[in-house]
């Protein structure tokens, strides 16, 4: 009891929410809380009571939250912030792992764990470097990299009798959990609008239509891309097929999604899924940043390309025009570009067929969890995960089996490409940048210099560092992938 209680000590102000795990009864009022709150808040943004406009562009145009965050208070109570965050997270986790090695159930939550958390603060230093936001818009990186803290009291609460479908929004968790840390007296000198741009971003980003201001959009832009390209299918994978009961894998044999693809909502079926996003991602912010999400749309389409090569007549609906149904039940035509296309057949190289191998279920299942374990940080799955997870890959037939192997393992080669990548972005971060990015680096660069061995990347930092542009970002031209 007294180890729990020490344990709980250190979660500070989130300690509330981890007193027990869950139960029906106190589940209800969290969630009747949850509502209340943000329902509240997000009416008093449309009444325009709380006001979060300030222009979708770069630039600022609210010189007194400049002058504030720029400032020596500014800096130390952000910095401040970040640092009391990170702890709080880390702490979480230590107490999610702890409780799941002990009951053995799935409490670290599937792709969205540390890593992911790195890799969204990787993402926030990238758009940060590229489009260059001025003023307090950029700590926009602040409200990106904990976007997701409703994740960690998502997987407290995970329980047989709570299913996928009953969960709380954790954006809505999110935004409880960073207004109970933004609320201490410690915090005061933060002028609300700020808390206010912080906390609308938190909430809106994972909504269906795009958010009403700079910040909820660069959050936004960002999350999206681990939507995408090699981070995406993996995360599409262990989400879908891990949490969701009725969720399977590959394309029903009834070729329902042949020619239209449903809102997201309505999709159960992971591949699928990823195609539909690969289709029909709102529009982000950020015309440089478009440079690398134009990249993983390119890997995201190599990726979809190596799935259907196994099976190419049965799988040509997958990269074929299609009807596409959005979140507001508008249906329209959807074409991937024909030069995106032949871009994305460059990358994978001529001759690949020796990646359809036919792996047994359970070969496969060993070289998906290799890869959805390998980066530090990454949740580690219960055996009965593992079970639920294998019996989706048994009702696979042997066609669907080869176009998943391939998949694999063309997205596992993309993702280690891309991590040498966000490496990079933290260890520039840590050399030219100010307090806040660094703060927001530090914590993450072990989680990916021991993801990324150190043969596989150097990056030279020196004097020429500062001359380093967000070229870096992206692969050589004719990079083609080597299996």
């Amino acid at each position: 009891m007294l180890n729990e209680k020490i344990e709980l000590n250190r979660l500070g102000v989130w300690q509330k929410y981890f007193i027990k795990p869950y139960d029906q009864e106190s589940y209800g009022i969290l969630r009747a809380g949850a509502r209340l709150r943000t329902d509240n808040f997000l009416k008093d943004v449309r009444d325009k009571a709380i006001n979060i406009d300030d222009g979708f562009d770069s630039a600022s145009h609210c010189p007194e939250l400049d002058k504030w965050v720029e400032s020596e208070t500014g800096q130390t109570t952000l910095t401040s912030l970040l640092e009391e965050l990170q702890d709080l997270v880390k702490s979480s986790f230590e107490l999610l792992e702890d409780r799941q090695t002990k009951t053995r159930q799935q409490l670290l939550p599937i792709g969205h764990d540390r890593w992911q958390m790195a890799k969204d603060a990787a993402e926030a230093l990238r758009y940060l470097e590229m489009e260059r936001p001025q003023g307090y818009k950029a700590a926009f990186v602040i409200p990106t990299a904990f976007h997701d803290l409703g994740r960690i009291l998502e997987g407290w609460m995970m329980d047989d009798k709570n299913p996928h479908t009953n969960w709380i929004p954790h954006a809505q968790l999110s935004f409880l959990m960073l207004d109970d840390v933004l609320s201490q007296q410690k915090y005061q000198a933060i002028p609300k609008e700020l808390k206010n741009h912080f906390l609308y971003a938190v909430l809106a980003h994972s909504y269906s239509e795009n958010g009403q201001s700079y910040m909820s959009r660069a959050v936004q832009a960002c999350d999206r891309m681990q939507l995408i390209g090699p981070e995406g299918i993996f995360r599409t994978l262990a989400y879908d097929v891990c949490y969701n009961e009725q969720a399977v894998i590959g394309y029903p044999s009834s070729k329902k999604f042949a020619d239209e693809l449903p809102i997201l909502h309505d999709i159960h079926e992971a591949i699928p899924g990823y195609e539909y996003i690969a289709r029909g991602m709102l529009e982000n912010i950020g015309a440089s940043h478009a440079r690398w999400r134009q990249e993983l749309h390119i890997e995201t389409l190599a990726i979809l390309m190596a799935y259907q090569g196994a099976e190419k007549d049965r799988n040509a609906h997958i990269l074929a025009p299609k009807l596409l149904r959005d979140a507001q039940d508008v249906v329209r035509e959807h074409r991937f570009c024909p030069e995106s296309l032949d871009q994305a057949k460059s990358k994978l190289g001529q001759n690949f067929d020796h990646i359809y191998l036919l792996l047994s279920p359970k070969e496969l299942l060993d070289e998906v969890v290799k890869e959805l374990q390998r980066p530090a940080g990454a949740a580690s799955l219960t055996d009965r995960t593992k079970a639920h997870f294998l019996s989706s890959l048994i009702s696979l037939d042997e066609g669907e089996r080869k176009s998943l192997c391939a998949m694999v393992r063309v997205a596992g080669e993309l993702r280690k490409q891309q991590e040498q990548a966000d490496l990079l972005v933290i260890e520039r971060a840590m050399v030219i940048g100010d307090r806040l990015t660094q703060a927001i680096a530090r914590p993450n660069l072990d989680l990916f210099v021991t993801t990324v061995p150190s043969n596989d990347v150097r990056s030279g930092l020196g004097a020429d560092t500062q001359k380093k542009s967000a070229d870096i970002f992206h692969r050589p031209e004719g990079f083609a992938l080597s299996l």
